[in-house]
């Protein structure tokens, strides 16, 4: 009798851990599928938006690869993960009231201080798909101004060469480690209009070799009227107070009283 009770409890256990992983499995978000899928919506060249995410959030669970993680944040250059949305909000909110907007936030890393106006709320600076989606539609518009990818990986980051090309490098690096980049099968379709190759990585120049074929279409029409190619220009400014969101522009205040007690030190 016992001993089919204990039998019964071990199976309870077993379909109670089995429940239990199956869950948490659904729970965690994958960023750089999600990026692979807008890559392919979004007409970008395959593997290149999810290296970003793999660069900018990566994060490494126990033996698993380092893969895009939705709820980092990455805090005047120290990257922090957070094992929920909700604590990863906490976190920001908890400095936006001392007027600290220098953090960059999701699977993609879209830095508060020039693109929260982009976004309503941190919740949906936060969600995955519209995080990414925002960085693919930025990417888009960097190499439509730059015309070269290797260039608009580059102001992705920053304009900053000093900043951009170490990290150039490091997304080059991991587009050529891509599992999706030379995967057609995994949910890249064929009728793809980039190739999927993985790209030519070349050490002594560090560089892209892309063809002609591999651009964006030219039927890309750009949603803002772009005046020179200095990127800066093509980010709404902060100082613009009225264009932000309320989760900004509650604690602006702070954050031009903090700017000018260092200018004048």
């Amino acid at each position: 009798m016992y001993q089919k009770q204990f039998f019964q409890l071990i199976l309870i256990l077993l379909i109670l851990q089995f429940s239990n992983s199956s869950i948490f499995a659904k729970t965690v978000i994958d960023c750089e599928y999600l990026a692979a899928v807008a890559e392919e919506k979004k007409d970008l060249p395959a593997g290149l938006l999810s290296s970003i995410s793999n660069v900018e959030a990566g994060r490494i669970i126990g033996n698993n690869p380092k893969r895009g993680w939705p709820w980092t944040v990455n805090h005047a250059g120290e990257g922090l993960f957070f094992e929920s949305k909700s604590e990863a909000i906490q976190y920001v909110k908890r400095y936006l009231k001392l007027g600290d907007v220098n953090m960059d936030v999701g699977c993609m890393q879209i830095s508060l201080k020039w693109h929260s106006d982009n976004f309503s709320t941190l919740e949906e600076a936060f969600d995955p798909v519209i995080n990414i989606n925002y960085a693919a539609d930025f990417l888009k518009k960097l190499f439509s101004i730059h015309k070269d990818w290797n260039l608009a990986i580059k102001h992705y980051h920053s304009s900053d060469p000093k900043k951009n090309i170490k990290y150039h490098q490091k997304v080059l690096a991991a587009w050529q480690g891509s599992e999706f980049s030379n995967d057609k099968e995994s949910f890249i379709k064929a009728h793809l209009t980039l190739p999927i190759a993985k790209p030519e990585y070349r050490k002594n120049n560090n560089s892209i070799n892309l063809s002609k074929s591999t651009k964006v279409s030219k039927k890309i029409t750009q949603k803002q009227n772009i005046k020179n190619n200095n990127i800066t220009e093509n980010i709404k400014s902060v100082s613009n107070t009225q264009s932000k969101p309320k989760f900004i522009q509650d604690r602006w205040d702070i954050v031009l009283k903090f700017r000018k007690e260092f200018q004048n030190k």
